[in-house]
């Protein structure tokens, strides 16, 4: 699911630290520390930059990660399938999992009445 969604790689902030610019390196891609691909802030944080539409720029067409092998901690640990998952769905591509939202805020009596009857 996570390939067809990617929701979680749009619109977001990724937090590097020295093991994930460590890990660029050392996978051959050095490039990654620099600018474009990171901003360095004047109090030390270091961003994984996004593109104008604020997509990851290492997301590619088909939504699998261009640095898969060498991705950033938290990319690696995003947690799949949960709240923070299913709320980036829906926030980034409105996907709601389940009842949509305006069927959610039905009470269950109001629910099934306005069901079609079979």
């Amino acid at each position: 699911d996570c390939t067809k969604c990617a929701a979680c790689c749009q619109d977001n902030e990724v937090l590097l630290q020295e093991d994930d610019l460590e890990r660029f390196v050392e996978g051959g891609r050095k490039d990654l520390t620099k600018a474009p691909f990171v901003k360095r802030h004047k109090d030390g944080r270091v961003l994984l930059t996004l593109l104008a539409d604020k997509k990851c720029r290492h997301l590619g067409k088909d939504h699998r990660c261009g640095l898969y092998e060498i991705r950033p901690h938290p990319c690696r640990e995003f947690p799949m399938g949960t709240e923070c998952c299913l709320f980036a769905r829906w926030d980034v591509l409105k996907l709601h999992d389940g009842l949509p939202p305006e069927e959610e805020a039905k009470p269950v009596a109001k629910r099934r009445a306005s069901r079609p009857e079979a």
